[in-house]
């Protein structure tokens, strides 16, 4: 696995690498920095400081009404990026919009590389928490 270290000291991993649908959008598709179609999503986890999972950043599809929007993260050189479009199913229009989410990034050494294992128990950690909040909801 892939790490990375911000500048206030939050840890990035890269997560799995798998292909882009390229439904997602119809054909107007996840534009990337050169203009041409993304072709992979891949996903990133944010650890705190101390080591806990604080954000998963991976690739998102949703709608409103008429419109679909998907979003996908890309580590490219020392930011992470993220490309987000959007398509308008009544008018036909796509618009797509780049955002960075950090700067600074620095590799991280192997020794220091969260493991996979570790990434892993976080889900799973996170997951559970997310179930116990949500089962004190249901009704009874």
């Amino acid at each position: 696995m892939q790490a990375w270290r911000t500048p206030d000291g939050r840890v990035l991993v890269a997560g799995p690498v798998g292909p882009l649908s390229d439904t997602l959008l119809g054909p107007h598709g996840i534009l990337g920095p050169d203009g041409t179609f993304l072709t992979e999503e891949r996903t990133y986890y944010e650890l705190d400081a101390s080591g806990a999972l604080r954000h998963v950043y991976e690739t998102t599809v949703s709608s409103v009404e008429y419109e679909l929007y998907a979003t996908t993260y890309r580590v490219e050189g020392t930011a992470l990026h993220g490309y987000e479009s959007s398509c308008d199913a009544s008018s036909g229009e796509s618009r797509h919009r780049h955002t960075v989410k950090f700067t600074g990034l620095t590799p991280l050494a192997p020794a220091e590389t969260p493991s996979e294992e570790r990434i892993h128990a976080l889900l799973a950690d996170e997951a559970r928490m997310r179930n116990e909040r949500g089962a004190g909801r249901l009704p009874g």
